[in-house]
């Protein structure tokens, strides 16, 4: 493209232009500002006619766990998760992003310990112990589903420091989805829930700690990770990869 640029500028008799890496940071920064061909993306965005949902959690590279600190909000989205017929959509085509939701809470009635340290709820945006503000998303009847959890409450002998719980995000390996569970920071928001997709086939959804030092998110047996079944749909859940939020 280079090349045909330069054939483009020798024709017209003049020498090709470059544009100052200054200006084009600017031009970035107002895109998205402002949106860039009219599609910013928000936490709270909808698609419609094309029946596509977005990934709200941004893709992070397993080195890239340990950076601190890390934006509150992703600034961009992905297309991963896209409808294969429009005929399964509801009316507008439109459901809710994948990844975090900080409107959405666990009751403390249903804080009994699924995971170590950890009272954990899964399954449609209606389950009982799910807490909404405000009116519930629409999520995908087969593709997606939700998750709600808490260490409020929750018996934790190994938790000394009374440290709380956060969702950090969700990755798809193979064909299982795990959700990654760390401790809440001072000055940030605590993110109780999540819409994640269905797995694919027999996988399931598991939870697990961010790291060693993480007493949320391990089995009941002491196991690396908490197993929590599947919602029971035999749909992709997307690409593979790590799609961590924050």
């Amino acid at each position: 493209m280079k090349h045909h640029a330069l054939e483009h500028a020798a024709l017209l008799g003049r020498r090709p232009r470059r544009i100052p890496a200054a200006h084009a940071l600017g031009a970035w920064v107002l895109c998205l500002a402002v949106g860039c061909g009219g599609a910013s993306v928000q936490a709270e965005g909808r698609v419609g006619g094309d029946v596509q949902t977005f990934d709200f959690d941004q893709p992070l590279a397993e080195e890239e766990l340990a950076d601190e600190p890390r934006a509150l909000e992703s600034e961009r989205a992905r297309a991963s998760f896209a409808q294969s017929e429009a005929a399964e959509a509801r009316p507008g085509g439109a459901y809710a992003l994948l990844g975090a939701r900080r409107d959405l809470s666990l009751s403390p009635d249903v804080r009994g310990a699924r995971c170590q340290c950890l009272g954990v709820v899964l399954g449609p945006p209606d389950t009982k112990g799910m807490v909404w503000r405000g009116p519930a998303p629409s999520v995908h009847p087969t593709r997606q589903t939700v998750i709600a959890l808490s260490s409020e409450g929750v018996e934790c002998p190994g938790n000394a420091g009374e440290q709380i719980a956060s969702y950090r995000g969700y990755s798809v390996e193979g064909g299982d989805v795990i959700v990654t569970v760390e401790i809440a920071r001072a000055g940030r928001p605590v993110t109780q829930g999540a819409i994640l997709p269905v797995p694919d086939g027999a996988g399931q959804i598991y939870v697990r700690p961010r790291n060693a030092e993480v007493p949320f998110g391990r089995g009941l047996d002491g196991a690396p990770r908490c197993a929590l079944g599947s919602p029971g749909a035999t749909a992709s859940p997307g690409a593979s990869g790590s799609l961590e939020d924050r």
